[in-house]
């Protein structure tokens, strides 16, 4: 029996927001597992980057950050692993060639000014299609 990954599921009116190119949702599959992220103060480390390039997370990506000693010895450092996993680098402009950073560390992610971590924390939420929690 094949229950397909949740990139499969794809909902019509996802389909159809993605556009007229969308014809069988492959496009809009796979517009929805990568976004480009504009970070609010753009700096990482000494290097300035604007943008960050961010995939959607697989079931194998979780399970690993919840299996990573950090998650075990402080359970809230579990979005910093998160997105160590999903951030593909960051760059100057998005679509660039030249990117500043590949891959980043968690002490990179850990860094980051509390404005571009939130702004990866969104995106995060976004790709993965939870829903924002009114407090």
């Amino acid at each position: 029996m094949d229950y397909g990954s949740h990139r499969d599921r794809v909902s019509a009116a996802t389909i159809a927001a993605a556009g007229p190119g969308a014809v069988d949702g492959a496009a809009a599959r796979d517009s929805l597992a990568h976004r480009w992220v504009r970070l609010p103060v753009g700096r990482v480390g000494r290097r300035t980057a604007s943008w960050a390039s961010m995939r959607a997370a697989r079931a194998i990506d979780e399970l690993r950050a919840l299996g990573d000693f950090r998650v075990w010895l402080r359970p809230e450092s579990f979005t910093t692993v998160m997105l160590t996993r999903v951030v593909d680098g960051f760059a100057t402009a998005p679509h660039d060639a030249a990117i500043v950073a590949r891959r980043p560390d968690v002490g990179t992610i850990e860094r980051l000014d509390p404005a571009d971590r939130a702004a990866l924390e969104r995106a995060y939420r976004e790709l993965q299609g939870y829903e924002e929690v009114l407090a």
